[in-house]
């Protein structure tokens, strides 16, 4: 049998969105299948990526002395960014956006190969409507700050 992506292509408020399926991943909690991904028409070739901090990430934060101020300290415990820093002072200053990161477990990225496209990733997948729906409205309000 054989695996592929699904993918779904729609418009939300102007902006044009893809949502991934993985199937071989499954849906299941504990994985990692989907991407809501927003197509950005004027890449800025910059690049960020937020994620959830490891252990690892903890450690090298007390032996290098990582300079974090300008992350809000809720923020700080429980995420990674890196990247461009402007760009991460404009995300972080949407008090919004810092209240919807709190509330979830997710990746945000913008990588080199595809700088137009901001890519989010929940952790453990999607556990309602309600919970896509704000995956998708922080998707559109980081992609504003670009």
């Amino acid at each position: 049998m054989v695996f592929q992506f699904q993918k779904g292509e729609f418009v939300f408020e102007g902006k044009r969105m893809i949502l991934m399926i993985d199937d071989t991943g499954g849906t299941f909690h504990g994985t990692n299948p989907f991407r809501f991904i927003l197509s950005i028409e004027n890449p800025k070739n910059k690049t960020i990526r937020i994620y959830p901090k490891f252990f690892i990430d903890k450690v090298f934060d007390l032996i290098l002395n990582r300079t974090t101020n300008f992350i809000p300290k809720e923020l700080r415990k429980k995420f990674q960014f890196n990247g461009d820093r402007k760009l991460l002072d404009k995300i972080l200053a949407d008090r919004n956006i810092v209240q919807l990161l709190m509330e979830q477990n997710l990746t945000i990225f913008i990588e080199n190969k595809n700088p137009n496209r901001l890519i989010l990733s929940p952790s453990r997948g999607i556990r309602n409507i309600e919970q896509a729906e704000l995956f998708i409205e922080l998707l559109k309000r980081v992609g504003e700050k670009i």
